[in-house]
């Protein structure tokens, strides 16, 4: 049976010291629809998510990462899972591509759809959020999971996982200062709905609220 399509992003580099015809240099891309991107010095980091179910048959198909004109599939053992997470639904991939030298780095991760993301210097921040389970949302109580990923260059790693109450709205609602993470919040809904601070450190451990 065919393959259902799995998209591709793709970052695209173009020489416009001649703005009449523009020349592509380098092109760098990842499997999966665009969540967002960021951009450090001349390192760009995209975001990209794409379901795990992918084929008619149910069969899973792996992301990839495109470079150079080759396509590479990512392996299996390269790819992080949350044991936190009850269920996942997709591949969540990060490629950050070196757009002077067009070097590339990738990191993936088994979970569930990501929603916000917040970028520091040194830092990469998704958060997830998490039903209780309940049998209707207006009593359902709702988390938010969060992932700091270091960054430098093209490098990346997983570096902590933490929790909070509730959902940011946006990725102005996140906020990294003096070794901090502070993250405004909603929980509940309608009139039952109210607005907390939380402030983590660095391992994603709370250390205040308000």
């Amino acid at each position: 049976l065919p393959y259902l399509a799995v998209e591709q992003t793709f970052v695209r580099v173009y020489d416009v010291s001649d703005p009449a015809a523009p020349r592509l240099v380098r092109t760098a891309g990842m499997s999966g629809y665009q969540v967002t991107s960021r951009m450090i010095g001349p390192t760009i980091y995209l975001i990209t998510e794409h379901s795990i179910w992918s084929s008619f048959d149910n069969e899973l198909r792996l992301p990839e990462l495109t470079s150079g004109g080759t396509r590479e599939t990512v392996k299996a053992t390269e790819i992080s899972y949350d044991p936190a997470m009850s269920e996942v639904s997709s591949f969540v991939n990060l490629l950050a591509f070196n757009t002077s030298s067009g070097k590339t780095g990738t990191l993936t991760a088994l979970v569930g759809s990501t929603s916000v993301a917040y970028m520091s210097p040194t830092a990469l921040y998704l958060t997830m959020q998490l039903w209780d389970g309940a049998t209707t949302r207006a009593s359902s109580k709702l988390t938010t999971s969060i992932y700091r990923i270091s960054v430098e260059g093209t490098e990346m790693s997983l570096e902590a996982q933490g929790s909070v109450r509730g959902r940011p709205l946006n990725q102005f609602a996140l906020d990294e200062k003096d070794g901090r993470l502070r993250i405004a919040t909603t929980a509940g809904w309608w009139s039952d709905a109210s607005n907390e601070v939380h402030v983590l450190d660095l391992k994603l451990k709370e250390v205040g609220a308000a």
